[in-house]
């Protein structure tokens, strides 16, 4: 990272020196030259941090501004394969909602019952990652298919009247119970993941929560919630 790129600091750590490019009106400025003006830009936007009831405004701490840009920067690998036509993803995101915030109890621990909270965090965060792979019994895959065969090397091709093609698979005596019985287990493994994940946000959810303490950048500012 070449020094345009960084932010630094005077030796008092009162203020800090963005290297930014602006366009405006055409003209080409170099924020690191004009902190004054970044701080015009910030306090322009009229952006909030809103945590606990307590609105803490950026344009007075831009220290905050950095950490919320970081913040949504540690998303993009997340968001740049998430879509939103299948339930998996929804899962995804928040397995990984789910994950950082085990993770900050795990580290933080703020609270006296981090290991709880932590542990609840961790239940559900299992519970959808089960949901997306559903990858569920496959040892009585393994016996089904040890028992019966390859149901695809059984398949037989049927013309139709029409002119297209069918295939028909012709299942032996006790095949077609023994896989709906897999399906079947399949599905209560599924339901009990979905109500897990569903318990603990109805009962445990608004406990997972700690103290906020955030060391901003520009100065020696400290805020806590």
């Amino acid at each position: 990272m070449g020094e345009k790129d960084s932010i630094r600091y005077n030796r008092h750590g009162e203020s800090a020196v963005f290297s930014i490019i602006d366009l405006t009106d055409g003209w080409l400025t170099d924020w690191s030259k004009d902190g004054g003006r970044f701080k015009e830009w910030v306090r322009g936007l009229e952006l909030e941090a809103i945590n606990h009831g307590w609105v803490h405004s950026i344009a007075k701490e831009p220290g905050l501004w950095v950490d919320r840009v970081r913040h949504v920067a540690s998303w993009l690998p997340v968001l740049w394969n998430d879509y939103d036509f299948d339930h998996a993803y929804l899962y995804r995101m928040m397995q990984v909602k789910v994950r950082r915030m085990r993770v900050r109890h795990e580290t933080a621990r703020l609270i006296g019952d981090w290991a709880i909270v932590a542990g609840q965090l961790r239940e559900v965060e299992d519970a959808l990652g089960r949901l997306i792979e559903d990858d569920r019994h496959s040892k009585m895959w393994d016996e089904h298919d040890a028992k019966f065969g390859d149901l695809d090397s059984r398949r037989k091709e049927v013309k139709n009247p029409d002119g297209t093609v069918s295939w028909v698979f012709e299942d032996k005596p006790g095949e077609h119970e023994s896989r709906n019985r897999i399906y079947d287990a399949e599905e209560a493994s599924r339901v009990a993941d979905l109500n897990l994940v569903a318990k603990n946000f109805v009962e445990n959810s608004r406990t997972w929560w700690d103290v906020v303490i955030l060391c901003l950048f520009i100065g020696t500012s400290t805020w806590m919630a």
